[in-house]
């Protein structure tokens, strides 16, 4: 490798408009500027984001909130049920007009579950719409009527805090309105509250520290990491969920050198969430971007964010033949 100039480029407008003009090789571009990208030059070359980033919503903790209407699973699952999963990607990722005009990425049409987002594949993500997911698979379809009709066996359903930050971006920034959105419409009462990134939201309600209901982005983590993130008994997990069985099946997976029988221990997870709903996977930004090669870029790999220098940048080379 000779080497590599790297521009830090802050505002997407110049990434692109720099792009355009020649004087950048890649560059990550927003799902919604593609099409019209790939008109103007259709030279260029295309890889899809990896889409691991997994986006969620969680409740405040039983030790913050131990009487709150959401300690009842019922209404954990109305919030998996009210969320239209597609509508969601079709939002952040304009995940129709690709396809239908010849793009082809899984993180399209995948829906992301928990403790793993829909990027890893099926060696460690259980496909929520598939047979393996079991009958609580149910619970992710988007079904607003049987939403209200859980919501509607609690009793009353009182006021609850809906937060999240503006730190992520736009396209973020829209999931998260569309979730508080379509909880509303499902029967659910809540009070946006959109929260400073760095005074609040990642020094409290991150970690755990907020009440109500949050929508939040998990960056980039080996599976196991989001395991830990989600069930651990460290300080980072989000929910301050405590199970038992959950905690158990978090030290288990460690554990396991096999990797088909840990993959099982991960699927196992996957069920056993979505049978409580202690958190409720949602849809992230990061299936948004893709990243664009001018004609002169040979050896494309798919970036793979914080990994991309050893796993993709470094087989990239120039020609200009």
């Amino acid at each position: 490798m000779d080497g590599i100039d790297e521009a830090i480029i802050p505002e997407s407008a110049n990434v692109l408009a720099q792009f355009e003009a020649g004087n950048l090789d890649l560059a990550s571009i927003a799902a919604l500027e593609l099409l019209d990208l790939q008109k103007r030059h259709p030279e260029t070359s295309w890889q899809p984001g990896t889409g691991n980033g997994m986006a969620w919503l969680i409740f405040s903790g039983k030790e913050i909130s131990p009487d709150a209407v959401w300690r009842d699973p019922r209404y954990r699952q109305a919030t998996s049920m009210a969320i239209d999963r597609g509508g969601l990607l079709d939002l952040a990722g304009n995940a129709t007009e690709l396809i239908a005009a010849g793009f082809d990425s899984p993180t399209l049409t995948r829906w992301n579950n928990i403790p793993q987002p829909s990027a890893f594949g099926p060696r460690f993500w259980l496909d929520p719409r598939s047979p393996a997911q079991g009958d609580t698979g149910k619970f992710f379809e988007y079904n607003p009527a049987e939403a209200k009709k859980l919501l509607d066996a609690i009793g009353e359903i009182p006021s609850v805090p809906y937060a999240y930050t503006n730190r992520y971006g736009s396209t973020f920034l829209g999931l998260a309105e569309a979730a508080g959105n379509f909880l509303t419409q499902a029967g659910f009462n809540i009070e946006t509250d959109v929260q400073d990134y760095s005074s609040l939201y990642i020094t409290n309600t991150f970690l755990g520290e907020f009440q109500g209901i949050a929508y939040g982005l998990e960056s980039t983590l080996t599976p196991g990491g989001y395991a830990e993130r989600f069930f651990g008994t460290d300080g980072a997990n989000h929910g301050r969920v405590h199970e038992p069985e959950m905690e158990e099946l978090v030290l288990s997976q460690s554990r396991e050198l096999d990797a088909e029988a840990r993959t099982e221990i991960f699927y196992e997870m996957a069920r056993r969430n979505a049978e409580s709903m202690y958190y409720v996977p949602a849809q992230s930004s990061s299936t948004t971007s893709w990243t664009g090669f001018s004609g002169r870029m040979h050896g494309l790999r798919r970036n793979r964010g914080y990994g991309s220098g050893a796993e993709s940048v470094m087989h990239y080379w120039i020609s200009e033949a």
